[in-house]
C-alpha cells in the first residue's frame, strides 16, 4: 500500500513539478475522524515513553 501511494505521488509529481498539492484542511480531517487529535496526542505520549533500547536488550543470565 506504501509504494502504491508513493508511486501515485512522484506520477502525480512528474505531471506538474510546480503544482500545489490539495491537503485537507483540519475541519475536513476532524469530520471524518472525529478523535484525531486524542489519536494524536496518544500516538505523542507513547512515544514519548516508549524505550527502544528495552527491546533489543536481552537477559543476563
Amino acid at each position: 500500500m506504501f509504494l502504491r501511494g508513493m508511486t501515485l505521488a512522484t506520477d502525480s509529481f512528474l505531471e506538474d513539478p510546480l503544482g500545489v498539492p490539495m491537503i485537507s484542511n483540519w475541519s475536513r480531517v476532524t469530520h471524518a475522524v472525529p478523535d484525531i487529535f486524542h489519536r494524536l496526542m496518544d500516538a505523542v505520549e507513547q512515544d514519548h515513553t516508549w524505550d527502544p533500547a528495552a527491546e533489543t536488550r536481552q537477559p543476563v543470565s
